[in-house]
């Protein structure tokens, strides 16, 4: 019989783990995440290029854009959307209720005070405040709505399909559009 158990037999009973296994669990749980973002990213990119004409319609740099959710606060999404497309030669306006300047840009409060109907509309607010935006769309005629992620749901997406209204979602604009 048995009397006396080694060093690691003592830590794995005491439910304690080891460094060495540690790492080894933090390393497989990498790879697993690892392989679960490269299935992902695959999966956006079939989708991406399965609809590459309407992406090519939407990056259109002759398009006029509405950013609706830009933000003043450049580390918000809305921000960094508008001024990368700034920064790239669109033809953009911010949207806004809250501000009445971006920078040293005009901020209009909603759609029907924009100085020209957008091409493209992207949103950059929650679903519930998208579901009316996409109405506002189809009432000015606008018929590409771009719904960051997060900004989508299921009854405004669709609200798109069943009123002609070319819609991308869970795809960003930016990383995903821009960065093709």
């Amino acid at each position: 019989m048995k009397t006396s158990i080694s060093i690691l037999e003592a830590k794995r009973s005491s439910g304690k783990i080891l460094p060495m296994e540690k790492m080894l669990a933090i390393k497989k749980k990498t790879k697993i995440i690892s392989i679960i973002f490269i299935v992902c990213k695959m999966m956006r990119m079939k989708r991406l290029l399965k609809n590459s004409d309407t992406l090519t319609e939407f990056l259109n740099k002759n398009n006029a854009v509405a950013v609706i959710g830009v933000s003043a606060d450049p580390d918000k999404w809305g921000s960094k959307i508008y001024k990368t497309l700034k920064s790239s030669n669109f033809n953009v306006y911010p949207v806004n209720p809250k501000y009445k300047k971006i920078g040293d840009d005009i901020c209009y409060p909603d759609l029907k005070a924009l100085p020209k109907k957008p091409d493209v509309v992207i949103t950059v607010v929650p679903p519930r405040v998208t579901e009316q935006i996409v109405k506002a769309c189809k009432e000015a005629g606008i018929s590409r709505v771009w719904m960051q992620p997060g900004s989508e749901s299921e009854k405004a997406i669709n609200f798109c399909k069943n009123n002609d209204i070319k819609v991308v979602y869970n795809t960003c604009f930016v990383a995903d559009g821009l960065g093709k």
